[in-house]
């Protein structure tokens, strides 16, 4: 899901020691860090869950769905998740652990920019400006003025917090 659309979005950030120097690129440099999950206090953060599924028929629908989302026809979806699942249970079995494998390395090599709507949150102060002794940050995100900014902050995405991990 999108966010709806804000104006601006605060990145809170703990100036202490050399992550001062981080904070300083970033003003000077326009250079944003995208962490990476593995270093996230969350363990459940950007956690990989698949279902495990044992009907290869199901597993060749979600393939095609995900395949449509991608771009292909229903048809060519269809061929493409009929060719890449395998066909015997132990091969659908070692097929899905390959894709829990791969996901969980993909996530893992992957750099998450976190942003809040909100910038007076205790918490947020607490766990990321290091006790209230470090920065917030204000990007504005609409109504850029320069037509030729590149303005990939717009299209970020809003966590879904559960209670349950599905």
């Amino acid at each position: 899901m999108t966010i709806d659309n804000p104006k601006v979005l605060y990145k809170f950030k703990d100036i202490s020691g050399n992550k001062i120097e981080q904070f300083e690129d970033m003003l000077r440099n326009n250079h944003l860090w995208f962490s990476s999950p593995l270093n996230f206090n969350d363990p459940f953060d950007c956690r990989c869950v698949y279902d495990i599924i044992d009907n290869r028929e199901e597993i060749v629908k979600r393939k095609a769905k995900f395949l449509e989302r991608k771009g292909m026809s229903y048809s060519e979806a269809i061929k493409q998740a009929e060719q890449d699942i395998p066909r015997t249970p132990k091969e659908i079995e070692k097929w899905q652990k390959q894709q829990i494998e791969w996901h969980s390395r993909r996530a893992a090599n992957t750099g998450i920019l976190c942003l809040t709507q909100n910038c007076d949150n205790p918490i947020m102060w607490m766990h990321y400006a290091n006790e209230h002794k470090g920065v917030c940050i204000k990007f504005r995100v609409q109504d850029i003025r320069d037509a030729s900014h590149i303005n990939f902050i717009a299209s970020a995405l809003q966590i879904e917090y559960v209670d349950t991990v599905r």
